[in-house]
């Protein structure tokens, strides 16, 4: 009998030092998943109204999905930046101007990006008052991601901080077809270490 009651005692403890796995959807990795689908049909919307090539959702590869590059970020405005016309991949030259400096940390170490306003788009609609624009290299360049540099959107926050994530980031349409009209990110603008989150980039030949 002191066997048994031992057995039943060692299959009770086995079972509550099992881990329990919880059934809940992660809402995070469903909110990245939502974004990554819809931007995809985006591309494909966007690529293939010129019919030179058919471009499918596995031309548009995105890296694994991961928390740890969505930071918070302190924001520094830049009220007397000068206004300066935007290189771009086409003959347009947008004018631009710096709204502010944002200050994050990533992997033990500050980095420091400029937000931009779109003067231009903010004249013609007043949709874009509160939009800002970071195109941005890091060193996944030309290994994985896109050479010329990847892009974020973010909205003028009512406060100093704001979210960045890099799991939106994403490529200039210019990337897969030259008719487009893409700003070329600011060598300035560069993140001085890898970030294998957001769009990849896979030339399709």
């Amino acid at each position: 009998m002191r066997n048994l009651y031992a057995l039943l005692l060692l299959v009770f403890c086995a079972s509550c030092s099992k881990k329990v796995v919880s059934s809940e959807p992660n809402p995070y990795l469903q909110e990245i998943t939502t974004f990554q689908t819809k931007e995809k049909r985006t591309y494909m919307d966007a690529l293939n109204v010129f019919g030179e090539q058919d471009f499918v959702e596995s031309d548009f590869p995105f890296y694994p999905i991961d928390q740890m590059y969505k930071v918070e970020a302190r924001l520094t405005l830049t009220p007397d930046s000068e206004v300066f016309e935007m290189p771009t991949s086409g003959k347009k030259t947008p004018r631009y101007r710096a709204y502010g400096n944002i200050s994050f940390e990533l992997g033990g170490e500050s980095h420091t990006l400029t937000l931009y306003e779109n003067l231009d788009l903010q004249a013609k609609s007043a949709e874009y008052a509160d939009y800002l624009f970071c195109p941005f290299y890091d060193y996944t360049n030309g290994e994985g991601s896109y050479g010329g540099g990847r892009y974020l959107d973010f909205s003028k926050p009512d406060g100093d901080t704001l979210i960045v994530d890099f799991n939106k980031c994403y490529n200039p349409y210019c990337a897969y077809l030259d008719k487009f009209n893409c700003p070329i990110t600011p060598r300035e603008n560069t993140v001085n270490a890898a970030i294998p989150a957001g769009m990849m980039y896979a030339e399709k030949m």
